[in-house]
C-alpha cells in the first residue's frame, strides 16, 4: 500500500532556544489504572503493566487478524486512549477482527494515589524514551523494566500462535508522548525482526502529534533555507550542546537502545513501515509543547516538525524512504487523539480502511505538506 504525501521544498524557520530545561508541571494522578494486568519477565522477576483491551491477552480468539497497541499521552489516561481507538475501529467496521490494547506507564503519582500493588510497574516522564521503570524507597519493586522491553514482551506474546493463531497485523501507534514513544520504539526493538519473517505478520508505526523525534546524525534543518540539512553553527551548538543527545539524537542512548546500537538504530528504522500523522492546526504553543533548544532545533511546533523531519528522512536516508515511510497531515485537526485516529488517514493505517466515497468526507483527508507550509 503506497499512500504516500510527497513533500517537497518548503520554507520553514526554525526557532532557538535555550538550554533551559522544558517547565516542570505538577502531575495529577490519573483518574484510573487498568484492572487487567500483563506480567512482564526480568531478572526472573514478574512484575505487572495495567492496560485495556477488548480482548484479554489470555484469551484464545481465532478471529483476530490485527492487534493495535494504542500508546497513551503523558496524561497517562489509558481507558480514554482504548476507548477512542475502540471507536476508530468501530467506524472501520474492524472491531470484531481486531485486539486493542492500551499499555498504561503510570507515574509516581499514579502509585501514591492509586496503590495499585507492590508488583506494578511505574516510570518517570522516560517511558516515552525506553528508560528503565522505577524504584523507591517507599515503593521499591524488585526488579527495573525497560518500558520498550515491556511492550517486546507483550508482541512476542501476540505473535506466538497459541491465542491469536490468525494474527496478521501488528499496528504500534502513539499520540503526543505516545507518539514520542512510539517513533523511538520503531527505531530501537528487534522483535520485528525476530517475529516478522517466522509468523509472516506485518508490522507498521503511526506515529501521531509528537513534539520531538529521534534523528540519526548530528544535522538539522537550516532555517529558511529549503530542504537543506547540516550541522548547527558553533554558537548554536554552544548555546544548545546537549542537542543530539538521546531522545533528540543517538548520543548517550539509555541502556535499552545502547544494546541495539547506533548503526542498527538507523539501519533498520530506514526499512520499517512509519506513518507519521500530524493535525493541520496542531501548530500552536500550547502548555504541553516540548520548548528546549533540542526540540526548537526541530521546528517551532508540531506541524513544522514532522514535515522537517519527513524531508529530514529523505535526506538522511535518500528518497527511496518514501515506499515505507508516509506523511498525512489531518485537515483541521489539532491536538486531538480522537480526531486523529477518527480521520481517513487514521483509519487507513490503523485498519487499512479505505472509504466507499473518499468525496464524502472532505474533511478527513490528508492534505500535501506543501500546502500547508506557505
Amino acid at each position: 500500500m503506497k499512500h504516500i504525501v510527497r513533500l517537497s521544498a518548503v520554507s520553514l524557520s526554525i526557532l532557538f532556544g535555550s538550554c533551559a530545561a522544558a517547565p516542570s508541571m505538577p502531575l495529577d494522578p490519573v483518574r484510573a489504572v487498568a484492572t487487567t494486568r500483563f506480567d512482564v519477565t526480568v531478572d526472573r522477576t514478574t512484575l505487572k503493566l495495567p492496560y485495556y483491551a477488548n480482548t484479554a491477552l489470555d484469551e484464545t480468539n481465532p478471529a483476530i487478524i490485527r492487534a493495535v497497541i494504542a500508546v497513551h499521552g503523558a496524561d497517562r489516561n489509558a481507558d480514554r486512549f482504548f476507548e477512542g481507538v475502540r471507536a476508530a475501529a468501530r467506524r472501520a467496521t474492524a472491531e470484531n477482527s481486531t485486539l486493542i490494547i492500551a499499555p498504561q506507564f503510570l507515574e509516581l503519582p499514579d502509585i501514591e494515589q492509586h496503590k495499585p500493588g507492590s508488583d506494578v510497574l511505574f516510570w518517570s516522564g522516560g517511558w516515552r524514551q525506553g528508560d528503565p521503570s522505577r524504584s523507591t524507597r517507599v515503593h521499591r519493586r524488585r526488579a527495573r523494566v525497560s518500558s520498550f522491553e515491556a511492550i517486546d514482551q507483550m508482541v512476542l506474546r501476540l505473535a506466538d500462535g497459541t491465542r491469536f493463531p490468525n494474527l496478521k497485523h501488528i499496528v504500534i501507534a502513539g499520540h503526543s508522548a505516545g507518539g514520542q514513544f512510539v517513533n523511538r520504539y520503531a527505531a530501537g526493538n528487534r522483535v520485528e525482526d525476530l517475529i516478522a519473517p517466522s509468523r509472516g505478520i506485518d508490522f507498521r508505526y503511526v506515529v501521531a502529534n509528537p513534539s520531538s523525534y529521534l534523528y540519526f546524525d548530528g544535522e538539522r534543518r537550516i532555517g529558511g533555507e529549503g530542504d537543506r540539512f547540516a550541522t548547527p553553527s558553533t554558537s548554536e551548538c554552544l548555546t544548545c550542546p546537549t542537542y543530539n543527545q538521546y531522545r533528540y539524537g543517538l548520543d548517550h542512548l539509555n541502556s535499552y537502545m545502547a544494546t541495539v546500537g547506533t548503526d542498527t538504530i538507523a539501519e533498520q528504522y530506514g526499512r520499517r513501515h512509519v506513518v507519521y500523522l500530524v493535525g493541520e492546526l496542531d501548530n500552536r504553543d500550547e502548555l504541553f509543547l516540548d520548548r528546549t533548544c533540542r526540540a526548537n532545533l526541530q521546528g517551532a511546533h508540531r506541524l513544522e516538525r514532522a514535515i522537517i523531519y519527513y524531508s529530514y528522512l529523505q535526506h538522511h536516508f535518500g528518497p527511496e524512504i518514501a515506499a515505507n515511510h508516509h506523511l498525512a497531515i489531518v485537515p483541521e485537526t489539532g491536538h486531538n487523539s480522537y480526531r486523529m485516529f477518527g480521520s481517513e488517514p487514521g483509519l487507513r493505517y490503523l485498519f487499512d480502511h479505505e472509504p466507499a466515497d473518499r468525496a464524502a468526507s472532505p474533511a478527513a483527508t490528508s492534505r500535501p505538506a506543501e500546502a500547508l507550509a506557505s
